[in-house]
């Protein structure tokens, strides 16, 4: 499953896993995979 493992970050609930994959014709295969720890939203630009 491309992306997984839902929680709350805060106010939100967010997906905290995910993969990429590619499906090429020999076959499938996840080539990125990343796991949310934290994350940051609504943040001004410094002046």
């Amino acid at each position: 499953m491309p992306l997984s493992d839902y929680r709350a970050f805060g106010a939100r609930r967010l997906m905290a896993c995910g993969q990429g994959v590619w499906h090429p014709p020999e076959g499938a295969y996840a080539y990125l995979r990343f796991d949310l720890d934290a994350i940051d939203y609504n943040v001004s630009q410094p002046s």
